[in-house]
């Protein structure tokens, strides 16, 4: 159903940022609705996303009406987790003996506590995914570009309101120093959207503390640990006892007004095959 995808570009290292911004343009001929943003890959040198280097990309996108989207893994160095990926195969290959693909998944329990856990980090602890909100937000970016859109996708959704708050004291604190003209609580409710991929019980109920019109259900397929192909049942669980309107804006309505898609047609294949309420 390619009429259903949305892609998004996985823009380049960003060593040169003129190269950066015609990759945008390329993006954006070829109907691609997001990009990374800088720094999805980071290297030696590499401006932080508060720095004015960026402004040319973030003026790019809202030309082009790209969003912005930082996903899980966000600011990893070049070349930091292939070595771990590696000593997981070699680990693994050595434990069955072969490198068989049916013997090595018969194995996967040779997979180090070590390994397990520099990518649970990696995943669930990784503060670098989320720096680049409060760096984007404190430096002023979205009063230079209003209309920018950044999505945040993969990097759960529990830390957020605390560290908004956290935030906002910090720039009461020193808002003769800091560049923003608005609090962060007020660019997350204009320029964010939560991707909720995939959300749990106890985020769902603090939804309103982050805003019902902030967040976006993700099943994150076909990974083996996304909802499918228990999805239906999954929302049964996260969402039980949320009203349909409130429903409506998580499971689809905020993606059509982020994304500025056509909720007519849309409307017509949700009927068709979306659950019920």
């Amino acid at each position: 159903s390619p009429d259903r995808f949305l892609l998004t570009g996985a823009v380049g290292p960003c060593t040169d940022i003129d190269g950066a911004v015609a990759e945008l343009d390329w993006i954006a001929d070829h109907k691609f609705i997001g990009t990374y943003g800088p720094g999805y890959m980071r290297h030696e040198g590499m401006p932080e996303l508060s720095d004015p280097y960026w402004d040319p990309f973030w003026a790019k996108c809202v030309e082009r009406d790209l969003a912005v989207v930082v996903h899980a893994g966000f600011n990893t160095m070049q070349g930091e987790a292939f070595p771990a990926l590696a000593r997981i195969y070699d680990d693994v290959a050595t434990a069955a003996g072969t490198e068989d693909q049916d013997a090595l998944f018969a194995h996967a329990d040779a997979v180090s506590d070590e390994s397990q856990m520099f990518f649970f980090n990696f995943l669930n602890k990784n503060v670098n995914s989320r720096r680049p909100m409060w760096q984007m937000m404190l430096s002023g970016v979205f009063d230079r570009f209003p209309d920018l859109r950044v999505l945040l996708t993969e990097i759960r959704l529990d830390w957020i309101p605390a560290t908004l708050a956290h935030l906002d004291e910090v720039y009461e604190a020193n808002r003769d120093s800091i560049p923003a003209k608005r609090k962060p609580s007020d660019y997350w409710a204009t320029n964010f959207l939560a991707g909720a991929s995939f959300i749990h019980r106890a985020e769902v109920e603090h939804r309103h503390q982050l805003g019902v019109e902030t967040i976006l259900f993700g099943r994150d397929f076909p990974h083996p640990e996304g909802t499918w192909p228990h999805t239906k049942e999954y929302l049964r669980a996260a969402f039980a006892g949320v009203p349909e309107d409130e429903l409506r804006l998580m499971l689809g309505g905020n993606g059509i007004r982020f994304f500025k898609l056509d909720e007519a047609r849309l409307a017509k294949i949700a009927k068709r095959i979306g659950p019920s309420v």
